[in-house]
């Protein structure tokens, strides 16, 4: 029924603002240390997609810094020099 399932739906909205929350470093006295240590995981692998997705970013625009040198008339070597 419709009661049930906005049972469900506040259940649901209560557990991801409580993991949101400890996510954000918020209200982590009450996890136990397997808690924490998967919350560490979580942050560590967030932060390794962040650094490979900045890294991806700096290389591309690496590759594409030369071409657009030389789009707009100037050379490398003329930049370095300055």
């Amino acid at each position: 029924t419709s009661i049930e399932e906005i049972t469900k739906l506040k259940a649901k909205e209560k557990t991801l603002l409580l993991t949101q929350r400890h996510l954000l470093g918020e209200d982590l006295g009450g996890l136990c240390v397997k808690e924490l240590q998967n919350l560490e995981k979580q942050h560590e692998r967030a932060l390794a997609f962040a650094r490979q997705r900045k890294e991806r970013q700096l290389g591309d625009l690496n590759k594409h810094f030369p071409f657009q040198l030389n789009a707009e008339g100037h050379s490398f070597k003329t930049i370095q020099g300055l």
